[in-house]
């Protein structure tokens, strides 16, 4: 699976596979949590914050990684 991305005049595919594989499956398996944690992209929790904090907040620490998968598992 491949997702497109980029201009009209420059197009980019990027290979899902490889990104997973790159972030391991315990960070693939936080992002439902994180995303449902920070909120959409037009209304953030972390006003002013980005998603970015948050992401490198779980790609370093296996505490937050197990609390967004624990968040991300039930409704």
């Amino acid at each position: 699976m491949y997702v497109k991305c980029g201009t009209a005049t420059r197009t980019r595919y990027i290979s899902i596979s490889k990104v997973s594989a790159a972030l391991g499956h315990d960070v693939c398996a936080s992002l439902l949590g994180l995303y449902s944690f920070t909120g959409c992209d037009t209304v953030s929790a972390f006003s002013g914050r980005g998603k970015l904090a948050a992401l490198k907040l779980v790609m370093t620490h296996d505490y937050f990684r197990d609390v967004f998968i624990k968040l991300g598992a039930e409704w």
